[in-house]
């Protein structure tokens, strides 16, 4: 899991962009998103760390759920993270560079 000290970072970084208003019409999910796989690509959260569950990462953002499970459904969908249904089972990060698409 990567450590509490990265992803309180994240998540201030988030709330003082809320702040500022910076995020526009960006839909919040959007937002949680990009940070998320920013912090994936650039080696921040490690490959195969595993993420907290969704209620915590919810309550790090100051987010609601659902906010959260869309942002990683989006990362599940570029296969940076896979998903595992259950309790205590959470979001594992596969992927800290993704292929570049060809030019």
């Amino acid at each position: 899991m990567p450590d509490n000290n990265t992803l309180q970072s994240l998540s201030a970084d988030f709330r003082l962009s809320q702040k500022r208003g910076s995020s526009g019409q960006t839909p919040l999910y959007h937002q949680l998103y990009l940070l998320l796989k920013l912090a994936i690509r650039d080696g921040t959260i490690p490959t195969n760390s595993l993420l907290p569950g969704e209620l915590r990462l919810a309550a790090m953002f100051n987010v609601s759920r659902i906010t959260v499970k869309r942002a990683l459904d989006e990362l599940a969908d570029e296969n940076l993270v896979t998903r595992s249904r259950g309790r205590g089972r959470g979001t594992r990060v596969t992927a800290a560079i993704s292929p570049q698409p060809w030019r």
